[in-house]
């Protein structure tokens, strides 16, 4: 890419994540580009990139902020409170003959202190966890404003909701304008922290999220019905449509998904990106693979928790004997997935409906699979069925409908005609063209603000 001329040279940003960035590309692509046209750039975040990301981006300052969860330092105090009145009590009985030290030692290791820990982590959990995200927030902020109050901002952006308050505390400190990066709803996030906070705390967090969103300098978004939903519930502008798209590349399937899965070149195999996770369509995947010949296989890349859900979706793929046709891979580097999948046959992406978040999502995996060059089985997600039209790169379904998903399987593997589509979409959807647009924006703004300041 030769990046647009610009007035960004010597322009100071501090981009915000109070996430963990290990495979973070929107952060780390916006904070290159920014650096290649000459910005300052430092990104603040509670853990920095992968290390090929940090040699690849080495004009960009990284800088990780350690902050141990409140929960756990209350309990890791108490441990040392009580080791070091077990340790007393100990040299107190051995010292007065009441017992030998070997039979006191083995009622420290198996003793009260696993109950009275045991006691002390459930009450942690339901009574201080649904707070444990305000108090993460504040921590996070005031070591945000520590390390970097006394540096000087021209912008400082917020990448997400759970930003804005370090954000806010930053631009204030340093004299920075605000900029939101909008990738999801605040309104409806998920996670066990987060589903417990008490209504009224949510409530409380929503207002200060909105007063910020409402005084940022430009709002940012990942999609358009995103974009549409964040102007009608801040009453803002609608804001800027930067799709996170993948950076282009010519794939090469040195480590080929279907070589480590032992599959041929007869075999059909559908890829998921992504944990295994409630709302995922998998349950209507897996019942898709009935209508189905044997020969179809579907295969999940990305973590394992050992929860609930994946215990059901296991207990489906055993029931069903679906065990050598449904596949769970390990989380690949974020710099070899696309690589790893493109000698797959199709990518899947049937997220359902009845969440906020997926109806409003334009999710990574896709720009990940049109990079792989992939033809794409989507649910009526409107970002991504919009781009599955106008593109020709794929086909929609009724993602609740397994009969309708094995139907749009297996019109794509019988077609040729949409794995030649793909390259072209390829050229078209990837950061290098998608970024040149934020770059831009930033640029008529700076512009704008020294023609204020003369």
């Amino acid at each position: 890419m030769t990046s647009p001329q610009t007035n960004l040279q010597n322009i100071n940003v501090c981009i915000i994540a109070r996430k963990r960035l290990k495979n973070n590309t929107r952060v780390i692509r916006q904070a290159g580009a920014l650096a290649k046209v000459g910005a300052n750039v430092t990104v603040i975040s509670l853990e920095n990139p992968i290390t090929e990301y940090l040699q690849n981006y080495s004009s960009v300052r990284f800088i990780e902020v350690k902050i141990k969860p409140w929960p756990t330092m209350i309990l890791q105090t108490f441990n040392k409170i009580v080791r070091l009145f077990k340790s007393a009590w100990i040299y107190l009985l051995v010292y007065t003959g009441v017992e030998d030290k070997s039979r006191l030692e083995m009622k420290k290791r198996k003793g009260s202190i696993n109950r009275t820990n045991s006691i002390l982590s459930t009450f942690m959990r339901k009574h201080l966890a649904p707070y444990s995200n305000l108090a993460l927030t504040i921590q996070f902020s005031r070591n945000v404003e520590k390390t970097l109050g006394k540096e000087q901002f021209d912008y400082c952006q917020a990448h997400d909701s759970y930003a804005l308050s370090a954000t806010w505390r930053l631009a204030n400190k340093t004299g920075g304008k605000i900029i939101y990066d909008a990738v999801e709803a605040p309104d409806e996030r998920s996670g066990n922290a987060l589903s417990s906070t008490p209504a009224w705390l949510r409530n409380i967090e929503s207002v200060r999220d909105e007063k910020i969103i409402q005084k940022a300098s430009r709002v940012f978004s990942i999609g358009e019905s995103l974009a549409d939903w964040t102007a009608n519930r801040y009453k803002i502008e609608k804001p800027i449509v930067i799709r996170n798209c993948s950076l282009y590349s010519e794939t090469e399937a040195k480590d080929s998904v279907k070589k480590f899965l032992g599959l041929n070149d007869e075999d059909k195999l559908g890829i998921v990106v992504g944990s295994i996770y409630e709302g995922q369509g998998l349950e209507q995947l897996l019942k898709s693979l009935e209508y189905l010949n044997k020969n179809y296989h579907v295969a999940v890349i990305g973590p394992v928790s050992k929860t609930r859900y994946e215990s059901h979706i296991m207990n489906i793929v055993k029931n069903r004997k679906f065990q050598n046709r449904f596949h769970v891979i390990p989380p690949r580097k974020q710099t070899e997935i696309i690589d790893f999948i493109s000698d797959a046959d199709l990518g899947l992406i049937l997220l359902q409906p009845d969440k906020l978040n997926h109806r409003l999502a334009l999710p990574n995996k896709l720009f990940e699979y049109i990079m792989a060059r992939l033809p794409i089985v989507s649910g009526n997600i409107k970002d991504v069925k919009t781009i599955i039209d106008k593109y020709k790169n794929g086909l929609c379904c009724d993602e609740r409908n397994p009969e309708d998903i094995a139907k749009a399987m297996k019109n794509l593997c019988n077609d040729a005609a949409y794995k030649s589509r793909v390259n072209k979409t390829a050229k078209i959807l990837c950061w290098e063209e998608e970024v040149i647009k934020y770059l831009q924006v930033l640029d008529a703004h700076s512009k704008k603000r020294e023609k204020l300041s003369i």
